[in-house]
């Protein structure tokens, strides 16, 4: 079995905290040009921050390559904290997904927003909302073993698009990804869920 480690660039990205005044978050998401959008019913909505890991392991490369793709290579991300920087405690949030433009691919500006969708992702489908296992003090997406969480996906306008839960959630960490092309769990919007009171 062939292992491989990927590292990746940390990326800084910006973090709604809950100490940020109301108004200054609704102004943040109003001006978010691409990025997910958590709108719950009891809380204002918020920006998802997006995480990246250096500690990736991928498998199953050399099986994948003998079978001509039959076998698939597995990827194992581990994210630092055992907890996300977003805690939402609505069982059944809805997510705005907004895209950027097609129009606007091209554009530098665009291809370095920190917390904005990877450039030529176009639509909800594309990802995956799967569960994360804590392990210590980090949080783990393993693709070989991804529980996912299905999702309805409703047009908003051409480049927004709600997502809405097909279940409540259970308690526990959550992580939205890239899942074309064996996924990408290195890069993640992750969010904790938490009822109310706990």
């Amino acid at each position: 079995m062939l292992s491989t480690r990927l590292s990746l660039v940390p990326v800084v990205c910006l973090v709604l905290a809950a100490s940020t005044p109301q108004h200054a978050q609704n102004v943040a998401v109003a001006e978010l040009k691409s990025g997910i959008i958590v709108e719950q019913s009891n809380v204002a909505p918020m920006a998802l921050a997006m995480e990246q890991s250096m500690d990736v392991k991928m498998t199953g490369v050399g099986k994948a390559i003998l079978t001509q793709g039959i076998s698939s290579s597995k990827q194992v991300a581990t994210h630092s904290g055992a907890r996300a920087a977003a805690v939402l405690t609505d069982a059944q949030p809805t997510f705005l997904f907004r895209f950027i433009p097609q129009s606007s691919w091209g554009d530098p500006s665009a291809m370095m927003a920190g917390e904005g969708l990877p450039v030529g992702t176009k639509n909800p489908k594309e990802f995956v909302l799967a569960s994360m296992t804590v392990d210590g003090d980090t949080r783990v997406l393993d693709t070989g073993k991804i529980q996912k969480t299905k999702f309805k996906v409703q047009s908003v306008t051409p480049n927004e698009f709600r997502v809405s839960l097909e279940s409540a959630l259970a308690p526990g960490e959550y992580a939205f990804f890239v899942g074309q092309g064996g996924g990408m769990p290195q890069m993640i919007w992750a969010f904790s869920y938490r009822a109310a009171g706990h």
